[in-house]
């Protein structure tokens, strides 16, 4: 499968992997190790250095589902977040996840709880990451080749995937 480019902000990605952390990848299953992979091989970027193109945490995006052709405006938002003008969809998510650090033009297929594999493809970024971000987002350093690790090389999910 040959999957496009993705770039996520160091703000994002801080806060992603804190959120991957622990035992809440133990219990995301299959999600959470597509999460990880996707965070895995992101290109990291300062969050000043993300083009407005590029689906960010709390942007407000349309995509179509290729299979059925429809057509979707949601905000992607962290676990438990709301919006009251727009549907929003969970990064913790299968089409959330699939979502996060794409292009504008770019498809990608993920598998679906039931494991049915599906493609989507990004129509257009509406509104590029609408707020600041919280007062507990970090802004992390994330090591050169990707996911944050506990000191032992690995990244805290790595050896339960």
């Amino acid at each position: 499968m040959n999957l496009p480019e993705i770039r996520i902000s160091r703000r994002d990605f801080g806060r992603l992997d804190s959120l991957l952390g622990g035992t809440l990848l133990d219990r995301m299953g299959k999600v959470g190790e597509f999460l990880l992979n996707e965070l895995a091989r992101a290109k990291v970027v300062s969050d000043h250095e993300l083009p407005p193109t590029v689906v960010a945490m709390n942007s407000t995006v349309r995509f179509r589902d290729e299979e059925s052709g429809r057509e979707t405006v949601a905000k992607l938002t962290f676990p438990g977040e709301t919006s009251p003008e727009t549907p929003c969809v969970s990064v913790l998510t299968p089409v959330g996840a699939a979502l996060l650090g794409l292009s504008q033009g770019d498809s990608i297929t993920y598998e679906t709880p039931d494991g049915r594999l599906k493609t989507l493809t990004v129509i257009e970024v509406i509104t590029h990451r609408s707020d600041g971000g919280s007062s507990h987002e970090a802004a992390v350093e994330p090591p050169a080749g990707g996911v944050r690790t506990d000191g032992s090389g690995r990244s805290p999910g790595i050896s339960r995937l």
